[in-house]
């Protein structure tokens, strides 16, 4: 997972983001032609598994259900969970968060398993979603995934060390872009080292813009909807342009909500655990995603200071080479005639 996780979240990072790329309608321009090959084949093959399942497009409602089921146990502490879990894959993520050849090796049992059991399970899930317009329940549907993704937390949770969870939230703050990521909460802040009063006033924080950001989310899940039943990845080119354009807007909205609550979030916090996001920020681990442009401000680049990377207060590095530089120097004949003028 790993990448997957951090793209899916938009931990790259926008719920729209999170919903949209699941069935790639979003184009790239700058797509070269094996990503644009690797992006047509991920499609087909959704599409194939979504044609084995429901025999057509999936029933209204059911990404609708599926989406709250993982963005509620986001909130909750699974993005952490995805976060380790993907490290079972990926050598980089491991070596941060500081996992050994041994855990490597559990949590890929554990990864084996979930597999299996997704197998096993998924026709299961999709009968009760075909059986939701005769009286099944949409509520105990997603009651029963969250409980789900819950059993995978545990037992993710009993391969890690608490330094380990601890290291693995710092990722996933970083992989989010910090306080105004859309999908940030309580769980991914304990990277600032909250206090248990702070936690409780972040949480209070959010519960007041928890309107706000149910809209947002509900508006997303609609067009999450009306993507899939035009048909996912086999839509018309017609009908994605214009659902890009719907995208658009209610990202910009998306954003400019993550903004006011990182805003607010921030005030609860002290200058120093300030100062700490602004640190992890800018050294946030390179096989990271890149974040969103929103939330990269003008620039092109994302800047990666190094460890030896200049820094207020220590003055210029390059001040001698400078002077030197910029020490005029004489024409070889104009340099002979001033020796032959001091010697006389």
């Amino acid at each position: 997972m790993s990448n997957r996780f951090f793209r899916l979240a938009a931990f790259g990072c926008v719920v729209v983001s999170f919903l949209l790329t699941a069935i790639a309608f979003a184009q790239d321009a700058n797509q070269d032609a094996e990503r644009k090959a690797r992006r047509e084949r991920r499609e087909k093959e959704a599409a194939d598994r979504q044609q084995a399942l429901f025999q057509g497009p999936p029933p209204p409602g059911t990404a609708s259900i599926v989406g709250r089921s993982f963005i509620y146990s986001v909130n909750r502490g699974f993005g952490n969970t995805m976060a380790m879990l993907g490290a079972a894959d990926n050598s980089q993520l491991s070596a941060e968060i500081g996992f050994t050849p041994e855990q490597e090796k559990e949590l890929r049992g554990v990864r084996d398993e979930l597999r299996w059991q997704m197998l096993t399970k998924a026709p299961k899930y999709a009968d009760r979603f075909k059986k939701m317009a005769a009286g099944e329940d949409p509520q105990k549907i997603q009651q029963d995934i969250e409980n789900e993704l819950k059993e995978i937390t545990a037992k993710v949770e009993k391969v890690a060390t608490p330094e380990q969870k601890k290291k693995s939230q710092t990722v996933v703050f970083q992989g989010m872009g910090g306080l105004n990521s859309p999908l940030i909460n309580v769980d991914a802040m304990s990277a600032l080292d909250l206090s248990d009063e702070q936690k409780e006033k972040a949480q209070k924080t959010m519960d007041a813009m928890e309107k706000e950001r149910l809209a947002l989310l509900s508006d997303g899940l609609k067009l999450f909807e009306k993507a899939v039943q035009l048909g996912g990845p086999k839509m018309s080119d017609e009908d994605r342009k214009m659902l890009e354009k719907e995208r658009e807007a209610l990202e910009a909205r998306v954003f400019a909500s993550g903004q006011k609550l990182g805003d607010q979030l921030r005030g609860l916090l002290t200058d120093e655990q300030k100062e700490k996001e602004k640190i992890l920020l800018a050294n946030r681990p390179k096989f990271l995603p890149r974040l969103p442009k929103q939330m990269r401000g003008d620039t092109a680049e994302e800047y990666r200071p190094g460890s030896d990377s200049w820094r207020p207060g220590q003055g210029n590095p390059n001040e001698e080479k400078d002077r030197k530089k910029n020490r005029r120097v004489f024409p070889k004949e104009e340099q002979d005639e001033t020796s032959e003028d001091e010697t006389t």
